[in-house]
């Protein structure tokens, strides 16, 4: 990432341009890590998965939630309807205006995008499954600016 000196203030100043990335697909299951954050925290942008191959019949719900090198647990949105069923190309994106909004499940096609940036810190973006493991795979992406010359987003699979 590009480091320059603002001659006028004497600061440190960083190139924070908003960066992608995606994971491989697999089954989502309780407490999966998907990314890990380092370097320091980043502003989450759009965070969606999407799934590749169909699910069964199990009654699985979707949250996820940072855990924090420091400072803990922290859900990121609310529970999911239930992903049963969900056939390739459903996605599951977050859109709300608070934590606890739960994400919206779209069976085909386009969805809307997240509404708001959220906070991250250093740490692990995880899964919260409910129901039992999908059986379907899903492709994680994340859309993401650093808020420090070092904070980096790493797929965990």
């Amino acid at each position: 990432m590009p480091l320059f000196v603002d001659t006028i203030e004497n600061k440190l100043i960083f190139d924070a341009l908003e960066k992608s990335i995606f994971t491989t697909a697999k089954i989502m299951s309780n407490n999966l890590e998907i990314f890990e954050i380092v370097g320091g925290p980043i502003e989450l942008k759009t965070y969606l998965a999407r799934c590749i191959t169909d699910n069964d019949g199990t009654a699985s719900t979707f949250k996820l939630y940072a855990d924090a090198t420091v400072g803990g647990v922290t859900d990121i949105c609310g529970v999911s309807g239930s992903l049963a069923l969900a056939v390739a190309g459903t996605i599951i994106n977050l859109v709300g205006g608070a934590l606890a909004t739960g994400p919206v499940i779209t069976p085909t096609g386009a969805a809307i995008s997240q509404l708001f940036p959220i906070l991250v810190p250093t740490g692990t973006l995880k899964l919260t499954i409910a129901g039992g493991s999908t059986t379907g795979t899903w492709i994680h992406h994340l859309r993401y600016m650093p808020l420090s010359p070092k904070a980096t987003v790493i797929a965990s699979f």
